[in-house]
């Protein structure tokens, strides 16, 4: 069985950008199904983007309820990832970070310990998709 990409470095991880669509969960079945193949982990990331704050708004009370969900999102993250271990029988870790959806993307790919990102993408329509500024699209262009 052959663990290694064509540069000769062993995938160990495969990072999932999560954000619990369908598509998203197509992608972390089918990111699972090749770590039991290629004997590597799965890591699942969610960035959560907090919504915008006005000055008017007291921050103790925002940095409250950011706390709040963020918490309530890593708990669905846990199951997902005893979903994922369960299933397919691969180790299988989360993250919620915040912050911009494609900057941490890159972000965490840039991390030496991914040997791939297995990413879904929304079915948009062909001619939507053109000129579409999807997250997938976004972390496709700024790879480079």
């Amino acid at each position: 069985m052959n663990t290694k990409l064509t540069s000769g470095k062993q995938i160990k991880t495969i990072l999932v950008p999560y954000d619990f669509s369908n598509k998203a969960s197509s992608a972390l079945h089918y990111a699972a199904e090749m770590a039991r193949y290629l004997n590597a982990e799965v890591h699942i990331l969610h960035v959560f983007d907090p919504p915008t704050v006005s000055y008017a708004e007291p921050i103790v009370w925002v940095e409250h309820d950011l706390q709040e969900q963020k918490a309530a999102l890593e708990k669905q993250l846990d199951m997902v990832s005893m979903q994922v271990r369960t299933k397919h029988l691969v180790n299988c870790s989360y993250e919620c970070v915040t912050g911009l959806v494609s900057d941490q993307i890159l972000y965490q790919a840039a991390a030496t310990r991914f040997g791939l990102v297995v990413i879904g993408e929304q079915d948009i329509g062909v001619i939507k998709k053109a000129f579409s500024n999807t997250t997938t699209a976004n972390v496709v262009k700024r790879a480079g």
